[in-house]
């Protein structure tokens, strides 16, 4: 503003300058009155335009003034803009400091609170699945306990028919053993006997169903159940036959044996010195059995039952020597016998067979076990697959139940959760009629609060 001062009144200076050298020179050369005019015009002109130059002046001069006291205006405003925004940077240095405290502590009432929810949330789940556990529990127990109650019944099943097989050959081996002094004693009794039965038919025949009877009892097999003594049966053309004995065998199956004692010319020939003599004894008592033989074919024991008859008959021969003397007569008479579905035995024959019987009948009562010992362990599987099956389908709903419990807990105390909104309701004027836990509302405001810091500072 001062330069445009000068700048005016130089200018106004040299207008003068102008103009004096102007009326001198008129003067000095005698302008005429008509220059001298227009040096008159001009001199008004002048001194119009410095009039006007004057105005100008002043009123630069105001708005100088003006400007100059809008810039001290600016000048102050600045000032306290400046101070202004020292003291704003200072609130917020400090703010920013709180901000970082409240930060701080925010996390770790989040930390504090987490663990707490953890621990809530653990000590719940802990409640629940010791509950699912102990009625799993329970119910798995209702399910084993039946179950090993079986294995055991089945474990001391195999353990008894175990003891009792390896009792059974032990008895066995040792009823072989004292075979050969039965068969002698039985021979010994015999001959004691033959005087006295060698006259009766019928004593005979009761003599020898008795030892028939006492092999039976020393065999091993259970009367009523595996043989019987004197079934009766109907034949084909009506007439009733009563075997001696039925042994049943495994299958539907059984034999029968027949006693048939042949006494009279065996006790002469052992008796007879004369060989002759003794041949044609011996030619008797060959007889005689062969009579046995065709009398037991009559019959015809194997067409009782169709296709459960027995193929063969046993015909028992009480004396043992008899019995050998009679094959000794005749070397084809055990082949004679076995055309006619008959085999001959004597009592170490019978005693044998008899007691491979019972062991036969042992082995199917142990296949039998192992059957259902087999059976048995197939179910137990059964059940024991069920039961991982129900175990992984537990577990699958124990894992349900936390995830539904933590995104229902995360509905409760998460963003935009129930409780502040249940909150702000009673804030309202609505009240509950029971207060809402303070962990819970503690827990949801921290929650809130922490996400509103988290916007101002991106914001920010």
């Amino acid at each position: 503003m001062n330069l445009l001062f000068t700048a005016v009144f130089f200018l106004l200076l040299v207008v003068l300058f102008v103009a004096g050298w102007l009326i001198g020179k008129m003067r000095t050369q005698s302008l005429a009155d008509r220059s001298l005019q227009d040096f008159h015009r001009q001199l008004q002109e002048a001194q119009q335009q410095v009039s006007r130059l004057q105005a100008e002046s002043e009123l630069y001069q105001q708005q100088y003034a003006a400007a100059e006291r809008d810039l001290k205006e600016k000048e102050q405003s600045v000032l306290q803009l400046t101070d202004e925004k020292s003291r704003a940077e200072e609130a917020y240095a400090q703010l920013q400091e709180k901000l970082n405290q409240q930060k701080e502590e925010i996390q770790q009432i989040r930390q504090q609170f987490q663990q707490e929810f953890e621990n809530l949330a653990n000590r719940i789940f802990e409640e629940k699945s010791k509950k699912f556990t102990e009625q799993n529990t329970e119910r798995i127990r209702e399910i084993l306990n039946p179950l090993k109650e079986k294995i055991g019944e089945f474990e001391r099943k195999v353990e008894d028919a175990n003891r009792e097989n390896i009792k059974n050959h032990s008895a066995l081996k040792t009823e072989l053993e004292h075979l050969k002094q039965l068969n002698q004693q039985i021979t010994e009794e015999a001959r004691n006997l033959s005087k006295a039965l060698k006259g009766e038919s019928k004593t005979r025949g009761i003599w020898g169903e008795m030892i028939l009877k006492r092999i039976l009892e020393l065999s091993g097999l259970e009367e009523g159940r595996e043989y019987v003594v004197q079934p009766s049966f109907a034949s084909e053309n009506g007439s009733r036959l009563q075997p001696d004995v039925v042994i049943y065998l495994p299958g539907d199956k059984y034999l029968i044996i027949d006693a048939k004692v042949s006494l009279v010319a065996y006790e002469q020939y052992m008796n007879s010195e004369d060989q002759q003599e003794q041949n044609r004894l011996l030619s008797l008592h060959v007889q005689s059995v062969r009579r046995h033989i065709d009398g037991l074919s009559g019959k015809n024991y194997t067409g009782i039952h169709g296709q459960q008859s027995p193929d063969f008959v046993l015909l028992f021969m009480p004396v043992e020597p008899a019995f050998s003397l009679a094959l000794k007569g005749d070397p084809n008479l055990y082949e004679y016998a076995f055309r006619k579905n008959i085999i001959i035995v004597g009592p170490s024959n019978l005693l044998a067979t008899l007691k491979l019987v019972a062991t036969i009948w042992q082995q199917e009562k142990q296949q039998k076990n192992a059957q259902q010992i087999a059976e048995e362990a197939r179910k137990m599987l059964d059940k024991f697959s069920i039961l991982c099956q129900r175990l992984e389908q537990l577990g699958e709903r124990i894992r349900q139940t936390q995830d539904a419990y933590e995104n229902t807990m995360k509905t409760l105390t998460g963003r935009g959760n129930l409780l502040n909104i249940a909150k702000r309701v009673g804030q309202l004027g609505v009240s509950p009629g029971k207060a809402l836990p303070q962990a819970l509302l503690q827990a949801a405001d921290d929650e809130e609060e922490d996400e509103q810091v988290n916007g101002q500072i991106q914001h920010e």
